[in-house]
């Protein structure tokens, strides 16, 4: 951001978010509350009103699981698109946000979690966010229906790339791998090395799938 003198990377960041958006609009007609999003520098926060009352709303905690985890998913790949890593968390919890401010336990444990847990470029799950992810069996293996994968350091994080029979998806992380290739020659940030790294794993695994 600091380089960022002509204003490029600002534009690029809001296209990535006005795209996000306009997904979130559209899922927002089988909602029976709408998403409520608030961007602020270069961070956005996405709530979902969910509630345990009422097992056959569509607001139920595991049909909102699903939802958020969809959006999340394809922000990151949009913004991956434009060479810009993402780091984030999902939680469940109270919230108020309205057009003026945000406020609640959940954004505290969010920040908590983004800024001091994630580390990598990844969204990371709170314990009681997971207690909603949907589970099946498929070829002998449980697997996550929200895309949920444990990490080396056993938190789980969102692998939004794990589409193996889609080319664009395979493009786009081989695209990556390019584009990260090139970083690594030209940083010497050990901690923007690290992250890059992480990267790199997981992108691997991705085109070895």
């Amino acid at each position: 951001m600091k380089s960022d003198c002509d204003g490029e990377y600002l534009r690029t960041v809001y296209r990535c978010f006005a795209i996000a958006e306009k997904f979130a609009d559209a899922m927002c007609e089988t909602v029976d509350e709408p998403f409520r999003t608030k961007i602020f520098s270069d961070n956005i926060i996405v709530a979902l009103p969910c509630t345990e009352l009422d097992s056959s709303s569509n607001n139920n905690p595991v049909i909102a699981f699903n939802r958020i985890t969809t959006i999340i998913g394809a922000l990151q790949r949009n913004l991956l698109e434009h060479n810009i890593l993402s780091r984030g968390s999902i939680t469940y919890g109270d919230l108020y946000i309205d057009s003026l401010m945000v406020f609640g336990e959940a954004l505290i444990k969010a920040y908590e979690l983004e800024s001091g847990v994630a580390i990598f470029p990844r969204v990371i799950f709170s314990k009681q966010a997971q207690e909603f992810d949907v589970k099946l069996e498929f070829e002998g293996e449980t697997v996550s229906t929200n895309q949920l994968r444990k990490d080396s350091d056993k938190l789980f994080f969102l692998d939004y790339l794990n589409f193996p029979k889609d080319n664009s998806i395979q493009s786009l992380a081989a695209n990556s791998m390019h584009w990260v290739a090139d970083r690594l020659n030209d940083e010497n940030d050990i901690r923007i090395l690290q992250k890059l790294s992480w990267h790199i794993n997981y992108l691997e695994s991705i085109l070895q799938t």
